[in-house]
């Protein structure tokens, strides 16, 4: 019997979820509305997971989490191509930035303790005093 020559299939869906043997979600691919949010993750053991996304102004993302769903590192490139790298240690309170700050400036490595700078290479804008009279 002569083997069959099929078309390929387009698959059009809102969101598509692939599970393992037990059921549990391995893969999700989703698209979200207002905002329009695209992201395909990938789940492993102990509830890790690595998130690929793309939002709306077209900024894209990489995000790893670690079991408790907190996330531990990010990657992203925004819409205004400001590039950043972040690091989180939960159980230390520490945070680590390095790239673009919200404002578009210049890369810097940040270091944060409990929500606080610890320490950065961000030039601190040092404020001109006001001028003085001269005395008489």
């Amino acid at each position: 019997m002569p083997k069959r020559t099929s078309k390929a299939k387009a698959i059009v869906a809102r969101s598509i979820s692939l599970t393992d043997a037990k059921g549990k979600t391995r893969i999700y691919m989703g698209v979200t509305d207002n905002p329009v949010h695209s992201a395909i993750c990938l789940f492993g053991d102990k509830n890790r997971s690595i998130q690929l996304s793309a939002d709306a102004e077209g900024g894209l993302h990489i995000n790893l989490s670690d079991g408790s769903g907190k996330i531990v590192a990010g990657l992203v490139i925004t819409s205004d191509d400001r590039v950043g790298l972040c690091l989180y240690d939960h159980r230390s309170g520490m945070r680590t930035e390095l790239g673009s700050d919200s404002a578009g400036g210049a890369h810097q490595i940040t270091l944060h303790r409990h929500g606080k700078i610890h320490w950065t290479t961000k030039k601190q804008l040092r404020r001109k005093k006001a001028a003085q009279p001269p005395k008489a």
